[in-house]
């Protein structure tokens, strides 16, 4: 399956100044990210993107929560 997201950010009443997404893919965590990285360096030039695995901020949370 190719990357895919859906985000309909230009359909929110009250934009935030950051955007949170949840994007499943099956390729390497490296390439997707380079992939997201580029695409949006082309189209908003100086925007930060960071990226934190699901299964990471799960493990984290088990943690504090435990």
């Amino acid at each position: 399956m190719p990357p895919i997201a859906f985000v309909p950010f230009t359909q929110n009443p009250q934009p935030a100044a950051f955007v949170r997404m949840v994007i499943r893919y099956s390729e390497s965590n490296t390439d997707v990210m380079a992939e997201i990285k580029r695409r949006i360096g082309e189209s908003h030039l100086g925007m930060t993107v960071q990226f934190r695995l699901l299964q990471t901020l799960t493990a984290t949370a088990l943690r504090w929560s435990g």
